[in-house]
């Protein structure tokens, strides 16, 4: 009986997030939608938390942070996709098959003469 609760709330989760995406956050149909999706991400979370093993480590996997002390050291933001073209150089050189990176660039770089950052950057994350 859990386990059907569990799938029902579920599709209904999906359902109403479908149906009232676009839909007002601040209307009561909108708040239906919210909380729905709030629940079905705990309810993701508290699966994890108890499928996982937190002793397990992966020592194939990396985390490379932009932390207050890179921004120091590099001292402009936001950090020149020439920055990151070369990151993501040394990590292919260090053998790294799979690269994922979680950071906007919504808008075009400054060219100041030689050839465009994101030209750089672009080419860099091709090879």
């Amino acid at each position: 009986m859990g386990l059907f609760i569990i799938f029902a709330f579920s599709v209904m989760s999906i359902f109403w997030t479908m149906v009232l995406r676009d839909i007002d956050p601040e209307t009561f149909w909108g708040k239906i939608a919210d909380y729905s999706v709030s629940f079905d991400n705990r309810f993701y979370d508290f699966r994890m938390k108890a499928l996982l093993d937190p002793k397990f480590v992966s020592k194939d996997i990396a985390i490379v942070n932009i932390d207050d002390y890179s921004l120091q050291k590099i001292g402009t933001w936001p950090i020149p996709r020439t920055v990151h073209a070369k990151v993501l150089r040394k990590l292919k050189h260090f053998g790294v098959k799979v690269v994922g990176m979680d950071i906007m660039f919504p808008e075009k770089a400054p060219v100041c003469g030689g050839s465009s950052p994101d030209d750089v950057f672009a080419e860099a994350l091709r090879d």
